[in-house]
């Protein structure tokens, strides 16, 4: 890989056969907006391929945006000159046209189903990051309606800088080349994030269990990320279940990466267990830990993985750390010595913290279960309760008091589980309505209270979304 420079921005290169193809990365991702601007990078390369008008792919994830595109050379060179023009001098003239028409749930965050509200990996980033970085991947977007001119001008000079930027191109650069952008630096994403330092489980709305633990980033990260994805895959398939899983390597900065497993049941089966499940992920983290693997558990690690690493590599050059291995930090991984394997899995085993769907009951040895902070002062308000079904099933008198603070779920044992106005987030999906603390990353299903549409007039605008179904 060949590196250059050319209007501020970093180039990397190899020569490769076919026609010339070019991606140009920023480190401007989910992580890089806020809970009330989640959305806005997704809005802001919409708006750049409306104004280019010509073939060009793009993408947002958690930690990075890109543009691609390919053909003759001189076709590459005018497709880059224009998307840079455009992120130089954002184009508003169909800012109007493009939010109404676009599709939030386009963005692609790496998540493995539609609905990240109910996602294990989403639930887990939230309740482990709070409501910030990484930690937003759990709720819907904004409506790209509600985003102003003056946000997408200051979002784009933070975020899609020349120093914030890096090209990979499949041949040496172009003549007559250029890259206007804008001129800034490379956005830092310094955490000061808290590390969970007692292995824990909580109940949440998942659709199935996930783990994540915290590591460094490295070979060490891949390989237990690896070996716990066959591991458990094994584990569940031997016991008869019907589960397919994704594993997972968030970086959260250079120095910190979440790693771990969300399972999710196939669809149209029934053969699911969660508490079985829960227990697997944390059996098989442990055996890790303890040492129980050998040389050959680790050479299939790297087998049959061949990446273009081009972009791979670009990635990791601007970011410091990608959330996507190449080649040869797969085969690094598996060159590993088992002993140091177990020496990381050691260190990380305390950060651990796995998630259950609501209403499971699970044995799980050495796990501490938390919950969201509760009170025992019930406030005064509006009464909500559910369904006489619900009561009558759950036998419990359950009620959500809106108060002008916020909104408060009162348990049957009396402990009030509150939602204050600046955390509260309300998201429709089909029939089904969520409520959300950010702060604490949790969701309720309150779609059986009658009335629980009313809390939508607590909250400001933004705070009120709509998730795909």
């Amino acid at each position: 890989m060949q590196r250059d420079e050319i209007d501020g921005v970093t180039v990397v290169w190899h020569p490769a056969a076919g026609q010339l193809s070019a991606t140009l990365t920023f480190g401007c991702g989910l992580r890089d907006e806020d809970v009330d601007r989640i959305g806005l990078t997704h809005l802001v390369q919409l708006l750049v391929r409306d104004t280019v008008g010509v073939p060009v792919d793009s993408m947002t994830s958690m930690v990075d945006s890109h543009f691609s595109t390919a053909g003759p050379p001189e076709s590459v060179v005018q497709r880059l000159a224009a998307i840079c023009a455009a992120l130089a001098a954002p184009p508003f003239d169909t800012l109007a046209e493009v939010a109404a028409s676009a599709d939030p749930g386009d963005r692609f965050l790496d998540l493995d189903i539609e609905d990240s509200t109910r996602d294990p990996w989403g639930s887990l980033l939230a309740h482990r990051l709070g409501p910030a970085g990484l930690g937003l991947a759990r709720w819907a977007p904004v409506a790209y309606q509600e985003f102003t001119k003056d946000e997408i001008r200051a979002h784009v000079a933070r975020g899609f800088a020349a120093g914030n930027a890096v090209l990979a191109l499949s041949g040496p650069p172009p003549e007559g080349l250029r890259l206007p952008l804008p001129a800034g630096p490379r956005t830092a994403t310094a955490s000061s994030l808290p590390i969970v330092t007692t292995p824990s489980w909580y109940a949440d709305q998942a659709v199935a269990p996930g783990m994540a633990l915290s590591a460094a980033p490295g070979p060490e990260a891949l390989a237990v990320v690896s070996l716990l994805d066959s591991r458990v895959s094994s584990a569940l398939q031997a016991h008869g279940l019907d589960y397919w899983q994704s594993c997972w390597y968030s970086p959260v900065d250079a120095s910190r990466v979440e790693i771990g497993l969300s399972l999710h049941a196939v669809k149209g089966r029934r053969k699911a267990d969660p508490a079985y499940a829960a227990a697997a992920l944390w059996r098989e983290l442990r055996r890790l830990a303890r040492g129980d693997l050998t040389v050959e558990d680790l050479r299939p690690i790297a087998d049959g993985r061949n990446y273009d690493d081009l972009e791979r590599s670009a990635k990791a050059a601007l970011l410091g750390v990608s959330d996507e291995p190449t080649s040869d930090q797969l085969r690094e991984a598996a060159e590993l010595s088992p002993a140091a394997v177990a020496t990381a899995a050691v260190g990380w085993l305390r950060s651990a913290t796995i998630v259950v769907p609501t209403g499971v009951t699970a044995e799980l040895d050495g796990l501490t279960e938390i919950r969201c902070p509760r009170s025992a002062v019930v406030p005064s308000g509006d009464v909500l309760r559910p369904s006489r079904w619900r009561r009558w099933r759950n036998g419990a008198d359950e009620r959500l008091v809106l108060a002008p603070d916020g909104c408060h779920v009162v348990a049957a044992d009396g402990g009030v589980h509150s939602f204050p106005v600046a955390d509260a987030i309300l998201i429709e999906r089909g029939d089904e309505l969520l409520l959300g603390n950010t702060r604490h990353g949790c969701v309720i299903d309150i779609s059986e209270y009658a009335g629980a549409d009313r809390i939508g007039d607590l909250l400001p605008a933004r705070r009120r979304r709509r998730a795909a179904d």
